[in-house]
């Protein structure tokens, strides 16, 4: 049986992982809806841009 491999399912995994930090209670309490939108895709822009050493560091956000 053979899997398929789609070519972006690696940025997929990572976006699902950066979502899920950006998504923590203090953000949530902190925007409205609309500026939640807008707040999460600018984390996650800067986040995939960064790569590595933006979650490495401890500085912007840790992952677990």
């Amino acid at each position: 049986m053979e899997k398929t491999i789609h070519g972006n399912t690696g940025i997929k995994l990572m976006i699902q992982k950066y979502r899920k930090a950006f998504r923590v209670r203090e953000n949530l309490d902190f925007y409205s809806e609309e500026d939640f939108i807008v707040a999460e895709r600018k984390f996650l822009k800067y986040a995939l841009l960064q790569g590595k050493s933006a979650t490495e560091s401890g500085h912007v956000f840790k992952l677990s």
